[in-house]
Parts: structure tokens; C-alpha cells; sequence
């Protein structure tokens, strides 16, 4: 028996762009939080304590995922393409201070899985705004 299907594999920009905006909003909502002081709490945040304290890396990145989340439900894509800039940047950097500072913690292949994410998600938007114009509308 012969199989005809055709296997269609498509990203969802959006979702992808979307998930690195709710991951770092949140992650950077914890960071920010008063109450909890999360830097002591492993070794893989030493590097990222020596560049800024803890409250730094809290609004800044609670600040990109606030940009991105409000951005991914806009047209335009000259502004999702900076979101997700920002955002992959921001998460490759995370992911190599963590690597740097203990290799053997999870949470550097976790930073560097949804910047890859975030990186699909920008690439999306290219091909939008190369098929489609500015605002990647015909």
C-alpha cells in the first residue's frame, strides 16, 4: 500500500514569537520579584549577578517580553521583527552567561531552545515582509 500524503510542516510565527515574549515576560517578572532573591539560588547565575544585579536583569527583561507580547498581535512586522530581535538576543546572551558559569545546568539549553524559537519566529517575519511588503500584506 502506497502512502500519498504529503507531509505539510509549517511554522506558526506568532506562536513562536509569542512564546519567547511570555517565557522571558515571566521569567523576568520572577527575576524582578522582591520577595524571591533567585541568583543565590544556583551557580548558573553567577556570571549574569557579575554584569548586573538581580533587579536589573528583572526589569530588562520583563521590559523585552512586555514589548514582544504586545507587538506579536500587531500587523506590524518592522516592529515583530525588532521584538523578536531583542528577544533572541537576549536569550542567546542568557544562555551563554549560564553556560559560561556552570555548563552542566539545564537552564542554558532551555534559554538557547527558545531563542532558536525566537530566531524561527524572526525568520517568519522576514519571509512575510519579503512576500508581502512592509507590513507583510499583499
Amino acid at each position: 500500500m502506497r502512502f500519498s500524503r504529503k507531509l505539510n510542516f509549517s511554522i506558526q510565527k506568532r506562536e513562536l514569537e509569542f512564546l519567547s515574549a511570555l517565557y522571558l515576560l515571566m521569567w523576568g517578572l520572577w527575576i524582578a520579584n522582591p520577595w524571591v532573591n533567585s541568583f543565590v539560588s544556583s551557580a548558573a547565575f553567577t556570571e549574569m549577578g557579575h554584569l548586573a544585579p538581580e533587579w536589573v536583569w528583572g526589569i530588562v527583561i520583563t521590559a523585552i517580553g512586555l514589548f514582544q507580547t504586545i507587538i506579536v498581535f500587531t500587523e506590524n512586522c518592522e516592529l515583530r521583527a525588532v521584538a523578536a530581535l531583542l528577544s533572541m538576543f537576549a536569550l542567546f546572551s542568557m544562555s551563554m552567561l549560564v553556560f559560561y558559569s556552570n555548563f552542566a545546568s539545564t537552564a542554558g539549553i532551555t534559554y538557547l531552545v527558545i531563542a532558536i524559537c525566537a530566531w524561527l519566529g524572526f525568520t517568519e517575519i522576514l519571509a512575510d515582509v519579503k512576500n508581502g511588503g512592509r507590513n507583510g500584506k499583499k
